[in-house]
């Protein structure tokens, strides 16, 4: 049974896995979800969301703040204070009721109409905790609840206490769907908003707390590639990203390089174009092999050519 503990190995690859949204635990044999349990104090969550088009079809990335535990006082006289978390300086103030998108029994999530641009970090160059923007609850002069808008690069490494000696089946891992399917958006298009399903690369992913990556990629005959002739692309069925495959994976061993206590589970599968040989598969695992060895001790690739046969490429990734 595969375990959370210091000496696991950094990196898991899951191949050729049905699953879509991540791989999900029972959440609540989770040991470290049981202290959100217990009390009423309001909690805030800063997170960023898609937003809504502001001019027709640009698209805006927006601040939203997830209040919990909130009591009907709180949203009839509770007021939202976002600053800068370096200079302390406000950046916007408004009342709860005035911005409410969603509400359930005792939660709501607002967008603040406060814009976060884009980012691009880099290993070596990566922020470690929180970000610039910072929000606060007021109640009455008081101040409830606050949080920040944050990365989460070692909360494996973090929270190693507390789910080092738990089954990685009885926890909850963080996914993004079509991981590799990124892209900054500008303009609204159909074909990017079917196509491209993330605006964040996967190493920002990584850094912002995700661990489980759905990765599909399609084959392209290339004589010149040393990966048995071929060359690999991400693909959403059967629309072409322009994002290669290589860059993604030297970004999970640059992240598992400067974080080596996380672990990253990569789900391959699907493999939409390109498949129809053996060499697209053996110059898959060459290129696996080549950028990730050194941070897995194993590899179960698992392929599935149709509906009715599949086939098993099982190899070793040596340290």
């Amino acid at each position: 049974m595969a375990q959370l503990t210091p000496h696991l190995g950094v990196l898991s690859l899951l191949l050729g896995t049905n699953s879509r949204y991540g791989v999900r635990g029972d959440a609540h044999k989770l040991k470290f979800f049981r202290f959100m349990l217990v009390g009423s104090q309001p909690s805030l969550s800063v997170v960023i969301s898609a937003g809504q088009a502001k001019d027709g079809d640009t698209k805006v990335r927006e601040l939203a703040v997830f209040l919990r535990e909130i009591e009907p006082e709180h949203i009839d006289n509770g007021i939202l204070v976002i600053s800068n978390n370096e200079n302390r300086e406000k950046i916007s103030e408004f009342h709860i009721r005035d911005r409410i998108a969603e509400k359930t029994d005792r939660s709501v999530r607002i967008f603040t109409g406060v814009k976060f641009e884009q980012t691009k970090w880099i290993a070596g160059e990566q922020p470690s905790g929180n970000l610039t923007h910072c929000c606060e609850l007021h109640v009455n002069n008081d101040v409830l609840a606050r949080g920040c808008l944050r990365v989460q690069p070692r909360w494996m490494e973090e929270l190693l206490p507390l789910i080092g000696g738990t089954a990685l089946k009885d926890l909850v891992i963080p996914g993004t769907h079509q991981s590799g399917t990124f892209k900054h958006f500008t303009k609204f298009n159909y074909l990017n908003r079917y196509r491209d399903c993330q605006e964040e690369d996967v190493f920002t992913q990584l850094l912002y707390g995700i661990r489980f990556l759905d990765l599909r990629p399609g084959a392209v005959s290339r004589k010149s590639s040393p990966y048995d002739g071929y060359e690999y692309w991400i693909y959403h069925d059967r629309f072409y990203t322009q994002n290669a495959l290589k860059p993604i994976l030297q970004d999970i061993a640059s992240f598992l390089e400067i974080y080596p206590k996380e672990v990253v589970i990569v789900a391959f599968h699907e493999f939409p174009k390109g498949f129809e040989s053996d060499a697209a598969y053996q110059g898959l695992e060459k290129l696996v092999e080549e950028v990730l060895g050194g941070y897995s001790r194993s590899l179960a690739l698992r392929i599935e050519e149709d509906h009715y046969s599949d086939r098993l490429h099982s190899f070793k990734i040596i340290n």
